[in-house]
Formats: C-alpha cells, structure tokens, sequence
C-alpha cells in the first residue's frame, strides 16, 4: 500500500485523525529538470517524505538524464509538466515563436515575458506551440503525458494570456493545475518576512508594486479560465512567502496549523459556491524549491558553460535550507496536535538506493 516514510512530517499528519473540515496536501518540489543539483535535492526530499510531487522543466541541462533519474526513483508517475516561457532556449524552433524569445533565441527572461504580455507584444498562437512542444517533449521524456501542468515563474497566470493557457492546458489532456492565488500569505506574515519574501520571489518590485502581489492578483482573475476549461485546481496554495532563506519553522508551524484556522470560513464558503455542496476536503498546495548546494569549483565550472541554469536562485544555499526546514523534527512534534491534514498523491520514496543517483549525478558534471 502507498505510504510515507516513517516519521515525516506528512506521514504524521496523515496518522492522525482528520477533523470535519478536512486538508488534503499537495507538496510540489519546483524546477525538476533545471540542473542535477536541483534533481538530486528533489529526490532526496520524494525519498524523505518531504515531497510527493515534482514539476518538471523539460527544456533544462540534460532532460534526458533528469528523466531517467526519475523512472529510477520512481518519480515519473508523480511528474507534472513545468511550462516554461521565461528561461533558457525553447523546444520549439525560435523562428516559429518569435514572439517569444529574443535576438539571442533564448527566452525574454521573467521580467521580460511579463512586461511584453502586458504590452501585448506575445501571440496566443506561440503560446500555443510552445505549450504543445514541451507537453511532447515531457511525453517522449517520461513516456506520458502530463495530466498536471503548471508555469515556472507562474506564467500561466499572466493576466493578458491566462484564457490562452487554460485552453491549451485542456488541449493536451491537463487535468489539474496550481492557482498561486497565496490567501494565507499576507495574513500570516509580519511585514519583515514581506520584505524579504518579496525579495526572494526576484523582481520584488515590478512596476511600483511587489511581484508576489502581481502574481497573487493576476491568479485569482484566472482561475475561472481554468475552471471554465475543466482544469481542477487547489483550493489553498502556500507558497509565494516561503521560498529560500523565508521559509522557517516558525512560519511554516503557523501556516500549517493556525493559519488554515483563520480562512477555513472564507475557503469553505468559496468552495461551496463553486460546487453548490458543503465542502469537506480542501486541497492545499505547498509550492517548495529543495536542492543540493554545488561544491564551488562545481558552480565555477558550469557557469561557464551555462551560466543560465546556474543562476544564484539555483546555487544558492537557500535550496538546501528548504530541505533542513521541511524535515525539522520541531515541526514534526508540533503538528503531532494538529489533525486536520491528510495527504494526495501518496508515494512510496524512492524506487532505487540515492547512490545510484549521486553517481549518475558526479559522472555528468
């Protein structure tokens, strides 16, 4: 039978009792495919029980090579697809999105994709191939299609191109996607862990306003589009206010506990409008980015021969830092009184021995 690893945190809380309101998690690890840091930080935290789901870029350092660590930690069934529009070169042929990509063939960046959709500068019709590119591309990986699918850097939310993702979402056969619409962000924040969340999402500021806030906002406008398309969705995401160094214990204890308390009448009600029936189980989405630190001489090395997927986001001791947090035994004990969660999508770890995965890992560096 499925089950987590004995004494994780998830397994605790699946253990224990489920109140009348019940929370079904999704912890997603983000970036699968980016580098064979980010990989094996990924598999760690599938074999810890910290995670039960990846997100897969297909356009990252070697996809091939993610792919196959994945079918040997039998990860592949809990892969979704991570389209990405803003980074790296695309799968499609630059001439055929132009609108997409830059003099150089590469993406136009974060900030570059957002301030081109919002000037209307991207055709719905490159969206489109690119979307249906990177869905073959994760089929030929991973031997299937996606059935979950969401944005690196939350561009299937994009305001001017949400309707366009939904459509071509539905299009390859996606069932389920995230809605970065981060309710218990704002509320379970001091104004310092803002700050430094803002900071941490890059772009704290764009356009007068913090990116998360941009994000938040364009989220909860596209969410009917999903709906509207079949595409189910969770009715929490956690996230935006967690990344790297802002993910701590304290705050995690606080989202995973009272803060749910404080939105159970806001969510519940919205559920129930949606359905037209009470809603028992709502399903929380915790977005994380776990990973393993590169050796310097590593990071030195491959920053000269790609220093896109080598960026300070991925090397950064902040990735290995989620991973201390997430298997901290303080939050373990703490949510030992908290039974209100159960968990989706549940894995059984890793199918194979990690070192198999560490020699894979060194020989391709």
């Amino acid at each position: 039978s499925n089950a987590w690893p004995h004494g994780s945190l998830w397994s605790v809380m699946l253990r224990l009792h489920p109140p009348l309101l019940r929370y079904r998690l999704m912890v997603v690890g983000d970036d699968f495919g980016v580098n064979p840091f980010r990989d094996l930080g990924i598999l760690t935290a599938f074999q810890k029980g910290l995670v039960n789901f990846a997100s897969f870029l297909v356009n990252g350092e070697n996809p091939e090579l993610s792919a196959q660590l994945a079918k040997e930690g039998g990860l592949t069934d809990r892969l979704g697809l991570h389209t990405n529009l803003t980074e790296g070169f695309p799968i499609s042929a630059p001439h055929t999105i132009p609108t997409l990509v830059g003099e150089d063939n590469r993406f136009r960046g974060k900030e570059g994709f957002f301030q081109a959709a919002r000037d209307g500068l991207i055709q719905e019709a490159d969206v489109r191939r690119e979307i249906a590119a990177q869905s073959n591309r994760f089929q030929e990986l991973t031997g299937q299609r996606p059935t979950y699918a969401d944005g690196h850097h939350h561009v299937h939310v994009c305001s001017p191109l949400a309707s366009c993702f939904a459509t071509a979402f539905q299009q390859e056969g996606v069932l389920s996607t995230r809605i970065p619409d981060d309710t218990l962000f704002e509320r379970s924040m001091t104004p310092d862990q803002r700050l430094l969340a803002a900071t941490a999402t890059g772009l704290s500021v764009w356009n007068g306003v913090p990116f998360y806030k941009h994000i938040c906002d364009q989220a909860k406008k596209a969410r009917p589009y999903y709906t509207n398309a079949g595409i189910t969705s969770s009715d929490i995401f956690i996230g935006l206010g967690l990344m790297g160094a802002n993910m701590s214990v304290p705050l995690l204890k606080n989202l995973v506990t009272s803060g749910f308390t404080s939105i159970d009448c806001d969510v519940k009600s919205a559920a129930e409008t949606a359905t037209g029936e009470p809603a028992q189980v709502m399903q929380v989405h915790l977005m994380t980015h776990p990973g393993c630190t590169p050796r310097p001489t590593e990071v030195e090395a491959k920053r000269l021969s790609d220093p896109f997927w080598y960026c300070y986001f991925t090397r950064s001791m902040d990735r290995e830092h989620e991973m201390l947090v997430l298997s901290d035994s303080q939050l373990l004990e703490h949510v030992q009184s908290y039974p209100h969660i159960e968990c989706a999508f549940l894995g059984q770890g890793l199918g194979s021995s990690l070192s198999t995965v560490h020699s894979r890992r060194n020989h391709n560096l």
